[in-house]
């Protein structure tokens, strides 16, 4: 089975053991589900994407070819995306590095910015930059933008609790509970 299609099974494997169907799905609305998630719950589906960044940013630290910023050098170099921008050969080599490191870094520490409030939004940018960068240079298929949706795990219950009420009313609120 392929890599990302496993991944994508696992995932949705945890919905088996979890009571994520009880706030914000059609569950809630046609059983009259009380709209409550353990927040145990949550925490199990952060925990999935913290794995995924941080065994990332392991097995770059284990490829010598990473380290060496020869990976990064010929993804800049024979990327798909920068072949019609006239790049000066000089700006090639620090673009890489920046790629490189700031990959390693990001896949890294990303997890601890999500983790914490006061840099979650911070986080969010890099998320952002950093899967629309897979995106554009590696051609991934869909993993760059599930991880990009998986942003919305991080939000704090309460925010995202006012948010959608304010989007669907009180029919809308889902609650979590110890």
């Amino acid at each position: 089975m392929e890599q990302p299609l496993l991944c994508l099974c696992f995932g949705r494997s945890i919905f088996v053991v979890t009571d994520a169907h009880q706030a914000y799905s059609i569950d809630k609305w046609r059983l009259g589900l009380d709209g409550t998630v353990p927040r145990w719950n949550l925490y199990l589906f952060r925990f999935q994407f913290l794995i995924i960044y941080f065994y990332g940013g392991l097995s770059k630290l284990q490829n010598k070819d990473w380290i060496e910023n020869l990976s990064g050098y010929s993804l800049v170099e024979n990327s798909f995306v920068l072949k019609n921008w006239k790049i000066e050969h000089h700006i090639i080599y620090p673009l890489s590095m920046l790629i490189t490191w700031g990959g390693l870094c990001f896949d890294l520490l990303i997890g601890w910015f999500l983790l914490w409030r006061k840099t979650l939004w911070i986080a969010f940018v890099f998320v952002v930059g950093f899967n629309m960068t897979d995106a554009l240079f590696l051609r991934i298929g869909t993993f760059p933008y599930t991880m990009l949706l998986s942003f919305i795990l991080f939000i704090p219950p309460f925010e995202f609790a006012t948010f959608m009420t304010k989007r669907l009313g009180k029919k809308g609120l889902g609650e979590q509970r110890e």
